[in-house]
């Protein structure tokens, strides 16, 4: 469903991130993102200027996840270097550190209600809890090393803690008075092939066999409202999960779904590049088509539901205006209309544009392309800093299926290995639909980029992440090392470890994708 009276409009830009966006925290007065490039920064939501002790240099590799006490006096932060930072967020002073056994990476972090208890969620499937007062560790609920925890959240009451799983998609439900070892309840395969997140509403009427409400994104491009509720009466407490709706739009996996403050209504984002905001009832209440040129990993409501915050694998955190936020529940249900790739919606002038533009070069043939043309493809590689370059070169279509690494590097001056790799695949994927005719081809260039290994340059059967994030053809990485290679095939730094972790989660993609 979509309203018009219900609008997104772009406030500001954060200062410039020199990595993947991978999560971002708001509370009163302070933004906390976290990224590939190993930084935690933090901003005033005043005037969006950063810190003084910003950035925090607390991890070896990607930071992946971060959020606040209640108070907003501290910060907790996870890494795939295996650690839980907690940081006094008015001084940017280091209160503590949480390390996992054998430096296992963290994907996930939150806080119990009353911030007594931090879990965090590990690629290995172990779900460490700790006392924040003392900062003792008291726990490992849970581990499975087939998969990673993506998700996690408390419920208000603090009685249970939810997670969300990356191989089997399963929401699991672990009794966090107790800290059972087990969980006592369990959806199996809630998302197909991951749930990447998860919240519980912050609207809660302390009755729990009314039930409380939680929401759900996952890899199937999903989003699913749900219930926990549970009786006292028994001995045994067994929690019943049941499913509300589903929110069906996104086109690409959802990698984070909010509530606002006020329990009224959602926000998500994901890999379709866009920002959906929707009521309870699962209508689409206004979509932005076009918030991010690549993956949109994380969003954040302002404490007064204004705002939104999104951040991206575009390296940016944009800053969002919302009208009529408080009423999102109460809008009238407008005609249900298709919000697929190729369907213009009349959101804004802005926007529709860039749809309109980016539909009509997808449709025509490469070889046709004019120089926008060819810059809207950029834009939907990730590689929109390349834009000018091309227009100062003139670079249509016919020019850039002529173009090999050796161009881009002499000709073009794009010096960075893993860019002209990227620019490689993707004509390489336009002459292969030029030559079969096959337009549909065009359109998912960029997804099979992801299933490619940019040391062979060809779909992984066995990929794994290397400690530079990237994930890479087993044989051919493990070849890179033993040739004595000490740095990223992507960045060309220095690998701060030669650990390498299954991808499991992508090899399922790739099989999926390639039976068809």
């Amino acid at each position: 469903m979509y309203d018009s009276t219900v609008v997104m409009e772009l406030r500001g830009t954060l200062p410039i991130h020199t990595g993947d966006v991978h999560c971002i925290a708001v509370h009163d007065d302070a933004i906390a993102t976290t990224s590939a490039s190993c930084l935690i920064q933090v901003f005033n939501t005043r005037d969006l200027s950063e810190k003084s002790y910003s950035p925090l240099k607390l991890h070896k590799y990607h930071v992946i996840h971060c959020v606040f006490t209640s108070d907003g006096q501290r910060l907790v932060s996870t890494s795939m270097d295996g650690k839980a930072s907690i940081v006094d967020i008015k001084t940017g002073k280091l209160l503590a550190y949480h390390q996992q056994k054998n430096e296992i990476g963290m994907r996930i972090c939150c806080l119990s209600p009353n911030d007594h208890l931090l879990a965090v969620g590990a690629c290995d499937g172990a779900i460490g809890v700790v006392e924040m007062d003392t900062y003792k560790s008291l726990k490992v609920m849970s581990v499975n090393d087939d998969e990673s925890i993506l998700a996690l959240s408390f419920t208000p009451d603090t009685r249970w803690l939810l997670s969300g799983h990356s191989v089997t998609g399963d929401i699991r439900v672990f009794n966090s008075q107790y800290l059972s070892t087990k969980p006592v309840a369990c959806q199996l395969t809630a998302h197909e092939l991951g749930t990447h997140c998860l919240q519980v509403s912050p609207k809660y009427t302390g009755e729990s066999s009314k039930g409380i409400i939680f929401v759900s994104g996952g890899a199937d491009c999903l989003v699913v409202l749900w219930s926990i509720s549970y009786d006292d009466e028994g001995i045994v407490t067994v929690p019943r999960l049941a499913k509300l709706s589903t929110f069906v739009g996104h086109t690409g996996p959802v990698y984070s779904v909010k509530f606002n403050h006020s329990g009224d209504s959602l926000a998500s984002c994901g890999g379709d590049f866009t920002v959906r905001l929707w009521n309870l009832e699962g209508e689409c209440l206004y979509v932005h088509l076009a918030a991010h040129t690549s993956f949109i990993n994380s969003l954040a409501f302002s404490g007064d539901d204004t705002l939104i915050y999104t951040g991206s694998c575009d390296r940016t955190v944009k800053v969002w205006s919302i009208t009529d936020t408080y009423s999102l529940s109460d809008v009238p249900s407008a005609p249900l209309i298709d919000l697929g790739p190729t369907e213009v919606c009349a959101e804004s002038p802005q926007s529709s544009s860039i749809l309109l533009t980016e539909t009509s070069s997808r449709r025509a043939k490469p070889n046709n392309w004019s120089v926008e043309d060819v810059c809207h493809w950029l834009n939907s590689l990730g590689l929109s800093k390349y834009s000018q370059t091309f227009r100062e070169n003139d670079i249509d279509g016919y020019e850039l299926l002529r173009l090999d690494s050796q161009l881009l590097e002499r000709e073009l001056h794009i010096s960075a290995f893993g860019s002209r790799n990227k620019l490689v695949r993707g004509i390489e994927q336009l002459l292969s639909a030029k030559d079969k005719g096959d337009t549909a081809a065009i359109t998912s260039v960029q997804e099979l980029d992801e299933f490619v290994c940019p040391i062979t340059h060809q779909v992984m059967a066995d990929p794994v992440v290397a400690s530079d994030g990237y994930s890479y053809e087993r044989q051919a990485i493990e070849a890179w090392l033993a040739a004595g290679k000490l740095t990223s095939p992507m960045t060309n730094a220095e690998l701060p470890s030669h650990t390498l972790l299954p991808n499991t989660v992508l090899k399922i993609l790739i099989q999926k994708k390639v039976q068809g």
